[in-house]
């Protein structure tokens, strides 16, 4: 499947979600969607000396019916972009999806979950950033490893997600697939992995001035 980018973007405080407009055969259409994103930082190996990549994922979730489109996947190795020794750039950086999401989406809100020493060495690069504006709120999720993994088995089990199957973790996902019981999944299943129990810990609540607002018009 193929993920359609927005082409714009309207958020809706009150209620707490975000219209998303995408062309449509009669013109853009608006659809509702209660948008958050999620961050596994980049983390050393098993060999001394050598760190693998992090990976990041925007999502918005349909509230009608709880399904999560995947629309954004941005793998990278670290927060700025890096540049070589005359000033030409290697590979973007974190900062860059920081700057899309909130562009095209108006997110800001991003679930991490791993120990506090990772999280706070690449957070204080975040706050530390001139690029980074408006700056992200980063929302610690409780959960444990193998309730994630738990909660991610559920959520594959009974569809509740949708991904690009251009991108980086469809190719993630065969392996996890084949190998379910790594004690450290793929980085790209792991941000997955963080997105849903995010959504699971924070879950879309339908605000009672709203409810009352509508029944008594």
């Amino acid at each position: 499947m193929i993920v359609r980018t927005p082409i714009a973007v309207r958020p809706m405080r009150s209620a707490n979600l975000t219209t998303l407009f995408f062309e449509d055969r009669n013109g853009p259409a608006g659809m509702d969607y209660y948008i958050k994103g999620a961050v596994c930082w980049p983390e050393p190996t098993s060999t001394p000396g050598t760190t693998r990549d992090g990976y990041a994922i925007l999502a918005g979730q349909d509230v009608q019916t709880g399904h999560l489109i995947l629309f954004e996947e941005f793998d990278f190795a670290t927060v700025p972009h890096w540049f070589n020794a005359h000033g030409g750039l290697i590979r973007m950086g974190l900062e860059q999806l920081f700057a899309d999401a909130w562009s095209k989406y108006r997110c800001r809100s991003w679930f991490t979950a791993q120990d506090d020493l990772t999280h706070q060495r690449h957070a204080r690069q975040v706050w530390e950033s001139k690029n980074v504006a408006p700056m992200p709120e980063f929302i610690r999720v409780p959960y444990p490893p193998d309730v994630q993994q738990g909660i991610l088995n559920e959520a594959a089990d009974i569809g509740r997600f949708t991904g690009d199957s251009r991108r980086g973790l469809r190719k993630q996902w065969e392996i996890y697939e084949a190998h379910p019981d790594l004690d450290n999944p793929p980085e790209a299943v792991k941000a997955l992995m963080i997105l849903l129990s995010g959504y699971e810990f924070i879950p879309w609540v339908e605000r009672r001035d709203r409810i009352q607002k509508e029944v008594f018009v």
